[in-house]
């Protein structure tokens, strides 16, 4: 691809290729190292692959017609290849080379040369705060992290003394403190290289319509939107957000065909590219195989049951409450073979608690398979939901 190559061909070699040498690298990982605590080659790689690929789809963008590509395809197109010493600044780039974020190779090369976005780019003074800011939030995660970790952990949910003496209220308290404590350890990563890209000014976004700027380029989570997320979406959205960009782009979008839109398997084979992305454990698998399950049954429940609770702002709110909660309960149970990494652990959890998120999110795909749904209300809902959107724009 870099030696002038520009074909759609090309670009799916250079991502078929860069995912076997992560493959091949992770599988030894797992042999010799039989462990994903510790630190090693495999994390670097991860983010050199989103690098690489988006940068093969960037080049074969640039040799388009700019009315065939999306608006982020056009923003993010390589029309000239770049020189040896840009191509490797690009790769190596220290605000994101450990553990990410990634930026598209566009954006690198304006902020290098100090144009597009970056011609109004703030001195090192102004970049003080959004920097400070990044810093505060690491530590207090690293902080949480460090106090609770050895508390509350997935694996001591599988202790024989654990499972006997704890019903199934107090193992769900304990499961859902797990999950917080668990993602503390990637707020802290993420915060540490958002800061670091801040200080160093590629974090830089623009300046918004009050003339303030703006430092949103690199931010890979929204912590408050993780923590208290309305539905499964906005969840996703705000998680690992520059790999869920460059999951949607450079693979969700474009395995669907122009003209199509994207069905059940693109879906899944998105979530599959995710989970080879991030290894071969089988418990990686459960988390993304009951990712996309909860997903279209949170889909289904949005699209049929919310309109029943548009009616007004009491209801529209309790709606909200729920959304939130059980928004919650779905990651943290789902989440938790992707901390236990192997199957017979990932099994014994997911009995611990009885299966209980699978038989409801079971339950949710069987009545929309076999539209029972239409038995249970007497109203259409395509007709309450028609009615609900007639009455908040008469709200609004």
């Amino acid at each position: 691809m870099y030696f002038g190559n520009k074909s759609e061909n090309s670009a799916k070699l250079s991502f078929v290729y860069v995912m076997i040498h992560l493959s091949v690298n992770h599988l030894a990982s797992q042999i010799f190292n039989n462990s994903s605590e510790r630190f090693d080659a495999t994390a670097p790689f991860m983010v050199l692959v989103i690098k690489l690929s988006s940068f093969a789809w960037s080049c074969y963008d640039g040799s388009k017609s700019e009315s065939d590509l999306s608006s982020s395809q056009k923003k993010n197109a390589v029309k000239e290849m770049p020189n040896l010493v840009e191509y490797f600044g690009f790769i190596f780039f220290f605000g994101g080379f450990l553990v990410g974020p990634m930026v598209h190779f566009k954006s690198y090369i304006d902020f290098i040369e100090q144009k597009g976005d970056f011609e109004k780019l703030p001195s090192i003074r102004h970049r003080i705060i959004p920097t400070v800011k990044c810093l505060l939030s690491a530590v207090l995660t690293f902080l949480i992290a460090l106090k609770l970790d050895q508390i509350y952990d997935y694996p001591l949910m599988l202790n024989s003394d654990f499972l006997t003496s704890n019903n199934f209220v107090a193992k769900f308290k304990f499961m859902m403190i797990c999950g917080l404590v668990a993602r503390q350890k990637y707020y802290t990563a993420w915060k540490l290289s958002e800061g670091a890209c801040n200080l160093a000014g590629i974090g830089f976004s623009g300046i918004d319509e009050n003339g303030k700027a703006q430092y949103k380029r690199v931010r890979n989570i929204e912590i408050f939107a993780i923590e208290f997320p309305q539905n499964m979406k906005a969840l996703t959205d705000s998680w690992n957000c520059l790999t869920a960009l460059w999951l949607r782009n450079d693979v969700y979008m474009r395995l669907t065909k122009k003209g199509q839109k994207p069905g059940f398997l693109i879906l899944v084979a998105t979530f599959a590219t995710s989970a080879f992305w991030h290894g071969f454990w089988p418990g990686y698998y459960f988390f993304f195989l009951s990712a996309s399950l909860a997903n279209i049954s949170a889909r289904w429940v949005r699209k049929n049951i919310r309109p029943f609770f548009l009616e007004n702002k009491a209801l529209k709110g309790f709606y909200d409450i729920v959304g939130i909660f059980s928004t919650v309960v779905t990651i943290n149970y789902i989440a938790a073979p992707f901390q236990l990494l192997t199957t017979d652990k990932s099994l014994a959890f997911y009995s611990a608690m009885n299966w209980f998120l699978h038989i409801i999110i079971g339950t949710i795909l069987v009545i929309d398979f076999f539209k029972l749904h239409t038995l249970i209300f007497k109203t259409p809902l395509k007709k309450k939901s028609d009615e609900a959107v007639v009455l908040k724009e008469k709200i609004n």
